[in-house]
């Protein structure tokens, strides 16, 4: 018997509405930036946004750093959703993984 259970979102309509539950307020996201800032030691250029959902650190992560984000998901409908709401940002690249 597995302790863990899994969802398997491209099967489900919680694409739909993660988003909705899942929302921070900017002062919230500020919070976290500075707080990854405060962590890292010394320039990156790349950084791994693994399980990223609908993306809601992915543009953050790139403007703050000034890096290209590897934003990897399992869900195509998640990855749908993140590049939608992305217009473009350059410095994200959406992978399923």
């Amino acid at each position: 018997m597995s302790l863990i259970n899994t969802i398997n979102y491209d099967e489900s309509n919680i694409p739909a509405i993660y988003s909705k539950s899942r929302q921070l307020p900017s002062e919230t996201m500020n919070l976290w930036m500075r707080a990854i800032q405060d962590r890292i030691v010394s320039p990156v250029d790349t950084i791994l946004d693994l399980g990223c959902g609908e993306g809601r650190f992915s543009i953050p992560l790139a403007k703050t750093f000034h890096a290209t984000v590897f934003s990897i998901d399992l869900s195509w409908k998640m990855l749908s959703i993140a590049y939608a709401r992305d217009t473009g940002f350059a410095q994200v690249r959406y992978l399923r993984g």
